[in-house]
């Protein structure tokens, strides 16, 4: 995976963007490349969901960001399911909507 933006750093107004432009220290870097920034977001969100972590909202609203900007605002659930779905079971669309709307909640 190649690297991209620092995503403390991530301003560009053309795209939905997670957390604006603020800045939260030494954020890791995601990559550029959407279908790769939706991986990233789903590993660390897999990550928190086998730890029981609480704070899933932050990489699930990051999976579903990419998912707009892969197959447009709408789409989220057809884009997964065309894009991710050879390895990718029925319920994960629905955690990961689930997920994102518990922000800010959880945090």
């Amino acid at each position: 995976m190649k690297k991209g933006k620092n995503f403390a750093q991530f301003s560009d107004p053309s795209k939905p963007v997670l957390l604006g432009s603020r800045s939260f220290g030494n954020m890791p870097e995601i990559p550029d490349d959407p279908k790769e920034a939706f991986l990233w977001f789903y590993e660390e969100y897999k990550k928190l969901k086998a730890a029981n972590s609480p704070q899933t909202a932050i990489p699930a609203i990051g999976c579903m960001q990419q998912l707009q900007i892969i197959g447009g605002r709408g789409n989220e659930e057809k884009t997964l399911r065309e894009t991710f779905g050879e390895f990718m079971g029925e319920d994960e669309f629905r955690n990961l909507r689930r997920d994102s709307q518990t922000f800010p909640n959880t945090i």
